[in-house]
C-alpha cells in the first residue's frame, strides 16, 4: 500500500453494499497495526442516519471527521442506533491515531481532494445483494432498492481508487 510520509494518513475502503469492504478493512487494520501505525477504524454503517442517510453521512464524515482529523489529529462523527432508529452518542477518533481508516459506501465521495489512499471494491450485483441480505437479514431486502438508488447518486462519476479489487 502506497502510504505517504505524512503526519496523518487517510485510507478509504469504498464500494457498493456487499462488496466486502468491512472484511477488507478488518484485514487492513490488522496489517497496519502490525506495522506500528495507530489506526482509527470508522465504519460508515455506524454513521449513516438510517436507511435514507447515505449522502448525509458522506457529507458529515468529510466535514466533522476526515478534514479535522487530517488537520488536528482529532475528528468526530455521529452514530446511529439501528435497533431504535435514533441517533446514538457521538464518537471521536482515539488520541494519538495517525491513520484514519474509513470504511463504507460513500466514504470517498466528498474527500477526493485530500489525496487519500482509496481502495475500491467491486463484486457482481447478485453476489453483493446476497452478501448484504446474509449480513443484515430481511431488513436489507426491504430497503435494497432505496439504498441502491442512494449509492447511484453518491457514487456517480469517476470514483474507483488507487487500488480496485474484484471480490
Amino acid at each position: 500500500m502506497a502510504l505517504r510520509a505524512r503526519a496523518r494518513e487517510l485510507v478509504l475502503v469504498d464500494g457498493r453494499s456487499g462488496a466486502g469492504k468491512s472484511s477488507l478493512a478488518d484485514d487492513l487494520r490488522d496489517l497496519l497495526d502490525a506495522t506500528g501505525r495507530a489506526v482509527a477504524l470508522v465504519r460508515m454503517d455506524d454513521v449513516y442516519p438510517g436507511w435514507t442517510g447515505l449522502a448525509a453521512a458522506a457529507s458529515e464524515v468529510s466535514t466533522r471527521l476526515v478534514r479535522p482529523f487530517l488537520s488536528t489529529g482529532v475528528g468526530c462523527h455521529g452514530t446511529w442506533d439501528w435497533q431504535q432508529s435514533t441517533p446514538g452518542s457521538p464518537r471521536t477518533t482515539p488520541p494519538g491515531a495517525d491513520l484514519l481508516l474509513l470504511e463504507g459506501c460513500g466514504s470517498s465521495s466528498h474527500v477526493r481532494d485530500l489525496d487519500p489512499v482509496v481502495v475500491w471494491l467491486e463484486a457482481p450485483e447478485a453476489t453483493r445483494l446476497q452478501r448484504a441480505i446474509d449480513r443484515d437479514g430481511p431488513e436489507y431486502a426491504r430497503w435494497a432498492r432505496v439504498w441502491s438508488a442512494q449509492e447511484d447518486a453518491v457514487l456517480r462519476g469517476p470514483l474507483p481508487g488507487d487500488l480496485v479489487l474484484q471480490t
